[in-house]
Formats: C-alpha cells, sequence, structure tokens
C-alpha cells in the first residue's frame, strides 16, 4: 500500500478530518490532501508525527513492502505444556488401575517423559530467545537503510532543485517523490496561456460543467497535464486533460455548491512533476450567478433615554461591474433587503417590481432604511446583505457582507460588496430551505 493511501485509511479509520490531522501535524488542509492523493510527500519529520498519531511506527508508513513474520514459537511451547499436563493426567490414571509395580514403572516414565519435555522446553526457549534477538536486529537494520536511502534520495533532489532554482531564479520546494511545487505568482513561467470557469449549468442534477484549458510553455509528446479541484470540505475531483496541438484542456461536471476550492495542474512529462498552484478559494456559485454591488450611507445615530439608539440612511444597490455575471441579471426575482443582528432581522425590506427593473436597466435602486436598536450593542457585527432567487439555477441566493455595528452610527459611506476583500466578512451562500 503505497504511502498516502496509508495516511487516508489510517486518517479516516481514526475518525479524523484532514484539517484536524494538518492542525496537530502543524501544515495546512491542502498539504493533507496532497500527501494523501500522492501529489506530496511529507518530510521525514513530519512522517515520525504522523507514526505517533496513527501509534504506528515510521517502517510501516515509509516502506511498501515491509512484512512483519509471525512468532509461532510461543504457540509450540504452550502446546507442549499442554501435552506435559496430558501425561501426567494418563500416568495418573495408570498408575491407579494396575498394582504397585505397574504404578512405580509407569511413575518412572512419567518423570522420564516430564524432564525429556523440560528439556525440550529450555532448548525452544533458548531458540525463541535467539530468533527474536534477530528480528530485532534485522528491523534495525532495515530502518537504518531506509532512512539512509531516504535521506540520500532527499539531498538529490534538493541539490537538483537548488542548482535549477538558481539558474532560473526562482524558489520552488522539491519533495521526496520528485515532484515540484510552483507557487500561483510563478505560473506565468510554466504556461504561455489557462482559463478556467463555470461552461453550463445543469438544472436535472444541479451540476456545472467546468472547463480547463492551459498552454504550457515547454512540453512533449510524453507530457501530461491533470486538473485536481480541491474543496474546503475535504472533496478532490481530478481530472486529465487531452492535448491538442499543445493546448491541454477538458471539462468536468461537479455538484454546485458555494463551498470554496483550490484549483491546481499537475504538469508531469516523465522526466519531472511539477505541481502548480493555480488559484485559491474559487467558488462555482461565482461563475453561475448574479454580482451585486452594495453601498450604504449612513446617518448620525440618535439616542434616546430608553438606552436605545436609531440607525438611518440610504442603501443603493447595484451590479458589480468587475464581471461579466450581469447576463444572469433578468433571473433575478425576489429581493429583498436584510440587517441582521446574529440570528436576530434588525430591518428587512423586500424591494418592489419597479426597483428590479430600475436594477436590471443599470440605474440602482436606493433605498432609506430606519431601525432602532439596543445602545449596548455599540460594538456588535451586523449583516448587511440582499436575498433573491435566481431562476437560472433555480436557488435562492444570499449575498452581502458583516460590518462592525459602529460604521453605521456616523455620516460616512461604506462599501459592503464587492470593494470587501476580507474573506471572513463576505456573505456568499445557497439559502437551503
Amino acid at each position: 500500500m503505497k504511502l498516502g493511501k496509508k495516511i487516508y485509511s489510517l486518517r479516516t479509520n481514526h475518525g479524523l478530518t484532514q484539517e484536524q490531522l494538518a492542525e496537530q501535524l502543524g501544515v495546512s488542509r491542502q498539504s493533507i490532501s496532497k500527501y494523501e492523493y500522492g501529489q506530496s510527500t511529507p518530510e521525514l519529520e513530519k512522517i515520525k508525527v504522523l507514526a505517533e498519531i496513527f501509534e504506528v511506527t515510521p517502517d510501516y508508513l515509509i516502506n511498501d513492502e515491509i512484512d512483519i513474520p509471525k512468532n509461532d514459537t510461543e504457540k509450540t511451547i504452550l502446546n507442549q505444556t499442554d501435552s506435559v499436563e496430558n501425561l501426567s493426567a494418563t500416568g495418573m490414571n495408570a498408575t491407579k488401575s494396575t498394582d504397585s509395580e505397574q504404578a512405580e514403572k509407569g511413575s518412572n516414565f512419567l518423570c522420564t517423559s516430564i524432564e525429556e519435555l523440560n528439556r525440550k522446553t529450555e532448548t525452544l526457549q533458548s531458540q525463541y530467545n535467539h530468533l527474536n534477538k534477530s528480528i530485532k536486529i534485522v528491523c534495525i537494520t532495515i530502518t537504518a537503510m531506509l532512512i539512509i536511502t531516504v535521506l540520500l534520495s532527499a539531498a538529490n533532489v534538493y541539490q537538483s532543485s537548488l542548482i535549477s532554482a538558481l539558474q532560473q531564479n526562482q524558489n520552488s520546494t522539491a519533495y521526496y517523490t520528485g515532484v515540484t511545487d510552483i507557487e500561483e505568482d510563478l505560473v506565468d513561467q510554466i504556461f504561455s496561456t489557462y482559463e478556467y470557469g463555470v461552461k453550463k449549468y445543469n438544472p436535472e442534477d444541479n451540476t456545472v460543467d467546468f472547463f480547463i484549458s492551459c498552454k504550457p510553455i515547454k512540453y512533449s509528446t510524453a507530457t501530461t497535464i491533470s486538473a485536481f479541484l480541491s474543496f474546503e470540505n475535504g472533496q478532490v475531483y481530478d481530472y486529465i486533460l487531452s492535448e491538442n496541438t499543445g493546448v491541454f484542456s477538458g471539462s468536468i461536471t461537479l455538484p454546485l455548491t458555494a463551498d470554496n476550492f483550490d484549483l491546481s495542474f499537475l504538469l508531469d512529462d516523465q522526466e519531472e512533476k511539477q505541481n502548480v498552484d493555480i488559484s485559491y478559494s474559487q467558488n462555482l456559485l461565482d461563475d453561475s450567478d448574479w454580482h451585486p454591488s452594495i453601498t450604504i450611507n449612513s446617518n448620525e445615530s440618535k439616542h434616546d433615554k430608553n438606552e436605545t439608539m436609531m440607525l438611518s440612511g440610504t442603501v443603493c444597490i447595484q451590479s458589480d461591474d468587475s464581471n461579466d455575471m450581469t447576463i444572469f441579471l433578468p433571473s433575478i426575482s425576489d429581493m429583498k433587503l436584510v440587517f441582521r443582528m446574529k440570528n436576530h432581522i434588525l430591518y428587512e425590506y423586500s424591494l418592489t417590481k419597479q426597483e428590479l427593473q430600475d436594477l436590471q436597466k443599470g440605474y440602482g435602486p436606493y433605498i432609506s432604511y430606519e431601525f432602532n436598536t439596543d445602545k449596548n450593542l455599540f460594538e456588535q457585527k451586523i449583516d448587511i446583505y440582499v436575498e433573491y432567487k435566481n431562476s437560472y439555477i433555480d436557488k435562492k441566493i444570499r449575498s452581502g457582507g458583516t460590518i462592525d455595528c459602529d460604521w453605521l452610527t456616523s455620516e460616512s459611506s461604506t462599501d459592503i460588496l464587492p470593494t470587501r476583500t476580507d474573506e471572513e466578512d463576505i456573505i456568499r451562500e445557497i439559502i437551503t430551505e
């Protein structure tokens, strides 16, 4: 069994997720995914930690063929001990059923048999001890040879990688498997062009056809390229791209979700393998839905004697012009604006048919809001988003962001989408009934 499959099997047997194992090992979830899929191999120190976590030896993890032999010596000793007891019982029965002379002969025979068995037992025990020592010596020798082999292999790969990095003036990390990781900012040195995205939505099974295309700068007839989509829920999809006049492309069917995923290519020309990170935190929903732009113009808050404060202002809802997802705007309906603190709705407004028409024409409705809240919640977070029905994918979508409540207490203008870049503050999800 290969190392990646061992890590996957042991992790699932121990009831661990990729995130939990990554936290114990001190690496990212993506690294665990690459370990399990054989795209890269953990360092020796990480292998030792994995062995402790899974309660196995490092030899078991890194050696695909090692086999610990069964030891039957102890079973032999136990069987012979049982034979002694049976013989004793036989001798006693013989003594009772014969006269004194036969009893004496039987006793002498029994004593002789016991002495002989004791000598054989001592011999077997000595052989067992010698065999046990020999097994330990063999295991230690094999372990030492494996460690030396791994270290020599790592040294050779590192030396080759270092020379390549000096020649190309770039940084790369070489693993024991010979796979070189290429970071996202160095992709242009590997591919002259590449593109990806949702090609078609399939309403019958709620899936999308995801298209991938790339053209490597250097390739040969032996070159193969595989695409890997690693989702944050641990699911990994891979697809071998087809080559046509130097362009490698293909399409893979994926379930439509709002989960983020990372995209990478494994470039293999038989002489070298390169794992190329293309992008991080992509989202299939982003290629299948309209993207709103939300701007808040807040007024100075007002306080009264009842420990409450009144928040007011206007909200402008428009299309995000930074992408071409406006093609989905005619599919949008049943839109409402929501202010929410935790699970409590502070303000809710449903857009009229005219306001939706203005939005589709690019005018963008301006919605006035006004509501009271406890002034002790001044430092709390407020979710501001729009909910709407996208008839193209037959889903209800929630898009918006989270801001501090004090941003709404003074006269100011705040962009909720799309300029906020902190992923933790972005709200983008499919509403499940």
